[in-house]
């Protein structure tokens, strides 16, 4: 029975805890994949063996 009223009050207890705030000074911005990405330096793109995309610099080795 304490165990019960242990476990209830702390139940209670947790749900009363104050949600933490975002700080209002965050200075984030949201990527522009037009400008913000180099694409060049994305290909070649390979997902295993298998080569999805080609591009103008060489494709590493890939572990298969």
């Amino acid at each position: 029975m304490k165990r019960s009223l242990w476990l209830l009050m702390l139940f209670l207890l947790a749900g009363h805890v104050p949600a933490a705030s975002a700080d209002s000074a965050c200075e984030g911005r949201f990527v522009n994949p037009i400008t913000d990405i180099c694409w060049s330096c994305i290909f070649p793109l390979s997902l295993g063996s298998i080569k999805v995309s080609q591009g103008k610099v060489p494709d590493t080795a890939n572990p298969s």
